[in-house]
């Protein structure tokens, strides 16, 4: 429900979001489901357009680390967010004019848990 709100109306509003799930600058969060924000759906914000989203689940500890499942799918992102911006730095990647993608070569094989 939450994405389709984001998507069709409102756009990513930081609101939506539990910021600072990651380290300093990568743009991981958790998107609250709602009302009573158990789910957490951990993604990479940049603005209000444009999201990737990874994978998540239903959290019931105090602390993602806590939740062997939450902290694997949270340290994936935070790796995904890492290997973005060094492309980017790069220049092999870049974001669109509207900012509403990524152009250019982002090809990602070495991932290992």
């Amino acid at each position: 429900m939450r994405l389709k709100i984001i998507g069709n109306e409102t756009g990513a509003r930081e609101s939506f979001f539990k910021t600072k799930e990651g380290v300093p600058g990568d743009g991981v969060c958790a998107l609250y489901d709602t009302p009573d924000k158990k789910l957490r759906l951990y993604c990479i914000r940049y603005g209000k357009e444009l999201i990737i989203i990874g994978s998540g689940g239903q959290k019931n500890v105090r602390a993602l680390q806590g939740d062997e499942k939450l902290e694997k799918e949270n340290y994936i992102l935070r790796w995904l967010s890492a290997k973005i911006t060094e492309c980017m730095q790069n220049g092999e990647l870049s974001f669109s004019s509207d900012y509403m993608n990524f152009e250019g070569n982002l090809i990602i094989e070495d991932y290992e848990d």
